[in-house]
């Protein structure tokens, strides 16, 4: 970690659009040693911790004509926070993500009826989607299947991001109501072949 000499020569300046590289510069020297300590107490890790204080700071600058903090240290401490718990956040779901997806490789979980079971539901959630309107179908398979986000499935329909959204949420409704009443259907059936 480097050593910055604090900012001393009176009042920090304010933000805005007047705010140019040296004075920023200023304001990051004065902030650095401080927020790193924080950031430091939380993810142990020197690498992690310069970068959580980089993005605060980065936030800082690109906001600098919009936010207008009393408290500057505040600001940073807070933005800083906020980075730190959307990291653990993120943390969290992909060590949930990837428990899902060791779970699913157990050598078990590979049974001919298994794989028949997981191809059956392959069907029907194709059958499902091919329920959908052509508009919802188009948003459901550019959004699940392809990746995109609202934005460029939006872009690429040239409809809004709301129209994508309520494509998508009627389009995973409908999906989970079809799936539901297709096993259901299966259920009488399936406890007379058991039986």
């Amino acid at each position: 970690m480097k050593e910055f000499q604090p900012y001393q020569d009176g009042p920090m300046p304010a933000l805005g659009p007047t705010l140019d590289a040296s004075t920023f510069k200023e304001i990051f020297f004065e902030y650095y040693n401080s927020l790193y300590a924080a950031a430091f107490a939380y993810t142990k890790s020197h690498e992690e911790s310069e970068d959580i204080v980089q993005q605060a700071f980065l936030k800082l600058w690109v906001k600098r004509d919009t936010v207008k903090p009393t408290d500057l240290k505040g600001y940073l401490f807070i933005t800083a926070k906020n980075i730190i718990l959307n990291r653990f956040h993120h943390l969290i779901v992909s060590r949930k993500h990837l428990k899902i997806i060791k779970a699913s490789f157990e050598v078990d979980t590979f049974t001919p009826e298994n794989y028949s079971i997981n191809r059956q539901r392959g069907q029907f959630l194709e059958n499902a989607i091919k329920n959908l309107s052509p508009r919802q179908e188009q948003a459901y398979r550019l959004s699940r299947q392809q990746g995109l986000t609202h934005e460029q499935i939006a872009t690429c329909m040239g409809i809004s991001k709301l129209t994508v959204k309520n494509h998508i949420a009627k389009s995973i409704a409908h999906i989970t109501t079809y799936m539901k009443n297709t096993y259901l259907s299966l259920l009488p059936l399936a406890l007379v072949l058991l039986s």
